[in-house]
């Protein structure tokens, strides 16, 4: 039938036996000559297998290199209290270039790093937040099962449920703004 074995990427073999006695290479992509002429270089990228006993394959056509990722601001950021100072003390640092345009970029580079370095080290990982907050909520309702908070305990648990919900706005915010959803309002 003239049609061409794709070669693997990732793994040489796509099925597994359960025990791991047993290991072979059962699927395979078949492309024609034309379709190879039409969508250029190909291969068929093997992904790792969970309960399965066959590996997903994915066919890629073409390897395209896009580049360095662009930076993206988090609209979420902007909730954040020390956002405003974290910009204009990365504005601020002295930047050499001779020209106008070389100062600026110099400018928008240390604002890029300094962000990058805020959002690991301050902002953090929303869903991290949310689930470390949780479970401090549920100690002290724990403890609330057993005795009656002190008033300390009950200012510390109306913090955790702000930021509670804090961090699920920022969510919102972020998933909104990744599905490139504009909404009028977002609490």
């Amino acid at each position: 039938m003239e049609l061409i074995d794709v070669s693997l990427v990732g793994q040489r073999f796509t099925w597994f036996r359960s025990d791991g006695s047993m290991m072979s290479r059962l699927d395979r992509v078949l492309v024609s000559e034309s379709w190879s002429a039409h969508w250029g270089a190909r291969f068929v990228e093997v992904i790792l297998r969970d309960v399965s006993d066959h590996c997903p394959l994915i066919l890629n056509h073409k390897v395209l290199n896009w580049g360095p990722k662009s930076f993206r601001f988090n609209n979420c950021w902007l909730s954040h209290c020390g956002i405003e100072r974290v910009v204009r003390s990365a504005w601020e640092k002295q930047v050499r270039g001779s020209w106008a345009a070389q100062r600026i970029r110099g400018n928008l580079l240390n604002v890029k790093n300094a962000l990058k370095k805020w959002n690991i080290e301050v902002f953090g990982n929303v869903d991290t937040t949310i689930k470390s907050l949780t479970n401090e909520l549920k100690e002290l309702d724990a403890k609330n099962e057993e005795y009656v908070l002190v008033e300390s305990e009950r200012s510390k648990e109306k913090e955790l449920e702000d930021g509670i919900w804090c961090a699920r706005r920022n969510k919102l915010t972020l998933l909104a703004q990744k599905a490139r959803i504009r909404w009028g309002q977002i609490w």
